[in-house]
């Protein structure tokens, strides 16, 4: 079996997926991560896994996709019994509040606007992990 994913990233610019690697590989302890580019990429991962043991800890969603938005996603994960347990960070381009509002209506867990630096994508990261990963208490994936 597998080890699960810490981090599970649906983001399909492959630019920002190489800069969002590259900061991870600066944040203490570094997370293991998997990116997918798409709604439904993520949906088989999940669905692929042997259960909640394999599922990620943490899933960072890009709104626009190719195919399945990430509102769509979104909805899908908070209507599953057992999906919406696993925390929905946003992580998007826009400041709009109507996608602000459009992701926490959808269940999303935060909502984040992706930053400049690179040295702010790197704390980003390392408050978001720590948090999530680290300080939050989440319910037990082996329920």
């Amino acid at each position: 079996m597998l080890s699960a994913p810490d981090l599970l990233l649906v983001e399909d610019n492959n630019a920002t997926g190489t800069l969002i690697l590259s900061a991870l590989s600066y944040v203490t302890p570094a997370p293991r991560c998997q990116i997918v580019p798409s709604g439904e990429a993520a949906l088989s991962v999940l669905s692929a896994a042997e259960g909640p043991a394999q599922w990620p800890r943490l899933i960072v969603l890009d709104l626009i996709l190719p195919g399945m938005s990430g509102f769509s996603l979104l909805r899908h994960l908070s209507d599953h019994p057992q999906l919406c347990r696993i925390p929905v960070v946003v992580l998007s381009v826009s400041h709009a509040e109507d996608d602000i509002l459009a992701s926490y209506k959808g269940y999303a867990s935060s909502y984040l606007v992706k930053p400049h630096t690179f040295d702010d994508w790197v704390h980003m990261f390392q408050a978001l992990l720590d948090f999530w990963l680290r300080t939050a208490t989440l319910v037990p994936r082996r329920l």
